[in-house]
């Protein structure tokens, strides 16, 4: 939660040790363009977004990928929404 938190609350320093992440594992930093640019398409959040695995579950249905798939109860959000609404912040939908 507080990582979720900082990366919303302080995208400029945030950001930046991203970037410094990227160095150190891969030797070469990205120019600041290109991370402020990518960070603009994120969206940073608690919730695992069931929706879009869903979505690509259906996806790989369509195109004959995988066939029957069956997610129900693959998230327990059981605890974590109790954290959630602890914080006072909106559950997270399965």
């Amino acid at each position: 939660m507080a990582a979720t938190a900082f990366l919303n609350q302080s995208p400029a320093e945030a950001r930046t040790l991203v970037n410094q992440g990227i160095a150190k594992l891969t030797g070469k930093s990205l120019p600041a363009q290109v991370i402020d640019t990518a960070w603009t398409n994120l969206v940073f959040t608690n919730d695992p977004v069931a929706s879009s695995l869903r979505k690509v579950a259906q996806d790989a249905e369509t195109a004959g990928l995988l066939t029957d798939v069956k997610l129900d109860g693959i998230y327990d959000l059981t605890l974590l929404n109790k954290i959630l609404v602890r914080l006072g912040e909106p559950e997270a939908k399965s």
